[in-house]
């Protein structure tokens, strides 16, 4: 069971851009097992980063592409709630901190994670995939 103090919550897509647009942090979470769901959060993180927001996420291999420890956001080990609490504590504190990560979380998204762009990046990747294996 939740603690009395936590909620679920379904959100629409526009409630969603509301709770994204009043919020000063967005904490990701995830409950990470070995060489499993690495991929999870991504959606999420590129949503905050999208919105400017400073983002707290558990360090993943897929995160670290979309987040630079320090710079667009700040990376939790896995099951480490002690670092977890001290990361949030420390962006919530520094408002100038809080905002260079949002500046830099939102110049990261609009560089990547533009529909467009995404694509073309995807389909340039499969596409370097197909020329290695057929040169085999």
């Amino acid at each position: 069971p939740l603690p009395s103090h936590v909620t679920v919550k379904s959100f629409s897509h526009e409630e969603m851009q509301l709770v994204y647009k009043k919020a000063k942090i967005v904490v990701i979470g995830l409950n990470l097992k070995a060489d499993n769901n690495d991929s999870m959060g991504t959606f999420a993180v590129a949503e905050a980063l999208a919105m400017g927001k400073a983002v707290v996420v558990t360090k993943s291999k897929s995160l670290e592409s979309y987040i630079e420890d320090g710079v667009s956001g700040r990376f939790v080990p896995i099951h480490d709630v002690g670092a977890m609490k001290d990361v949030i504590t420390d962006v919530l504190g520094n408002d100038t901190k809080r905002q260079a990560l949002g500046f830099a979380a939102r110049e990261f998204a609009v560089k990547n994670v533009d529909a467009e762009i995404f694509a073309q990046k995807l389909g340039n990747y499969f596409r370097s995939l197909f020329t290695k294996n057929h040169r085999k």
